[in-house]
């Protein structure tokens, strides 16, 4: 989580892939919660855009067709 908190794109990144790599499912839970919460924010919002692209725009959440 305080990775999330972080708002750097690598410690996003880092926060994410612990949770994909846990096997802890509260710690999974945890982290994404927190992301949850940091996309609501403008400077979240801002942050996922640029470390993911903005989905809004493009659509393409899981790549192209």
């Amino acid at each position: 989580v305080s990775l999330v908190r972080q708002g750097t794109p690598a410690a996003l990144g880092t926060a994410l892939r612990l949770a994909r790599e846990t096997s802890r499912p509260h710690l999974r839970r945890e982290i994404l919660k927190a992301v949850g919460r940091l996309s609501h924010t403008p400077d979240g919002a801002t942050l996922l855009a640029a470390a993911f692209g903005d989905l809004r725009i493009s659509g393409q959440i899981l790549g192209p067709p």
